[in-house]
């Protein structure tokens, strides 16, 4: 499972930076969903980040609504990118795995994406990490009952306007609020 950390120190974490290393260090058992490892961004946030930093307009929303290959096998292949290069930034490591990933424009109307599915919270996440590449900001943890009402707004947003851009959808919402740190 990933975990995000909940520290101070966690609360201005900039993703830009951090090497793979700590990562690559980390005991995988492959038998565990996420191999056990230890995140300190989700995928979700970390794929948003990269997508804007490469200038990217797309997003794994498939792959997030079938759930089982995002949350089992994808945290060990970026392990194993890592490890393979355990100097190398995160992000670079995750833009060779992402590459290689099934994915959607966000151009493409609101429709196509309601009719793959319900799950919006990892599009929440990516839109911010996506953002936080934009705006140059750090990772902070985001507060769980403030993605969800992103998610029912995104939700609600499109239901309303199908035709439109999902692009134009995340273009709405506000900047999610980061969760409290912990003391």
């Amino acid at each position: 499972m990933l975990l995000l950390g909940s520290s101070p120190e966690d609360s201005d974490l900039r993703v830009g930076a951090l090497i793979c290393r700590p990562l690559a260090e980390q005991a995988v058992d492959r038998k565990k969903t996420g191999g056990g490892l230890r995140m300190d961004v989700p995928l979700e946030w970390l794929d948003g980040y990269v997508a804007a930093r490469s200038g990217k307009e797309d997003l794994p929303f498939q792959l997030w609504q079938q759930g089982e290959q995002w949350t089992s096998s994808l945290p060990i292949r970026l392990h194993d990118a890592c490890a393979a290069a355990p100097m190398s930034r995160l992000t670079e490591r995750w833009q060779a795995v992402r590459e290689k990933l099934s994915r959607q424009k966000f151009s493409q109307p609101c429709r196509a994406f309601r009719q793959q599915g319900d799950n919006w919270l990892p599009l929440v996440l990516w839109w911010d990490g996506y953002q936080a590449f934009k705006e140059d900001r750090p990772y902070r943890p985001l507060e769980l009952g403030s993605m969800a009402a992103q998610s029912d707004a995104l939700q609600e947003w499109c239901g309303k306007h199908p035709g439109k851009p999902l692009k134009k959808a995340l273009e709405q919402l506000a900047a999610p609020k980061a969760a409290p740190a912990a003391r």
